[in-house]
């Protein structure tokens, strides 16, 4: 039995066998099953490195508003529900205390012996809440100071310095990458786990 293809020969007689085609769908099917496993894999990699840059770019905006703003400015983590988001130290003359910001803070809510201020949401798009994108979460927080379970905020002072901390995100096939803060300059950078053992982080 041969199935017609119009426009396959001059007189539309010869056309592809019923074989052929089910040869030709065979090798697609195996073809799209050998291409899944490595399209899921691209999928993975690619919306752990838009969660890792997006909480990167947040970190960087917290650094850089803290010092023009003279104001401590917190990036805050809700590991449930995959969020990160801007807080901004409510300026002294709206609290009604002295100018300026009123000292550094500790990331896990201890006391530092100074009056804690209040921090207020930050408005902007870059300074909202984010979300995680599908399939990638917070793996830990990892410090070389502090409990990591009690770390919800990494605080940004005027001087543009922070806490050592390495926030770690982990996507649906397992791979981990980190955001390292550097405390003594607040810069911030990606990096994989290897670095962050070399680094002296402990990752399990």
């Amino acid at each position: 039995m041969r199935t017609s293809i119009p426009g396959n020969s001059e007189d539309g007689a010869s056309g592809f066998t019923l074989i052929e085609l089910l040869v030709v769908m065979v090798l697609m099917v195996l073809f799209i099953g050998m291409m899944t496993p490595s399209l899921a894999s691209f999928y993975a990699e690619s919306r752990l490195r838009s969660g890792l840059r997006r909480l990167l770019a947040q970190c960087q905006y917290a650094r850089d508003q803290a010092v023009s703003r003279n104001l401590a400015v917190r990036v805050n983590w809700d590991i449930e529900q995959g969020l990160h988001y801007i807080t901004v130290e409510r300026p002294a003359e709206a609290a009604g205390g002295a100018e300026g910001s009123s000292g550094v803070y500790a990331s896990s809510g201890g006391s530092t012996g100074l009056t804690e201020p209040e921090f207020v949401p930050e408005q902007t798009d870059l300074g909202g809440v984010q979300a995680l994108p599908p399939g990638v979460t917070y793996a830990g927080i990892l410090t070389r100071t502090s409990d990591p379970e009690k770390i919800t905020y990494v605080t940004f002072t005027p001087d543009g310095r922070a806490e050592d901390l390495a926030i770690l995100l982990e996507n649906a096939r397992g791979t981990r990458r980190a955001v390292v803060i550097d405390g003594l300059t607040g810069r911030c950078r990606v990096v994989g786990v290897e670095d962050l053992r070399a680094a002296g982080f402990q990752v399990d």
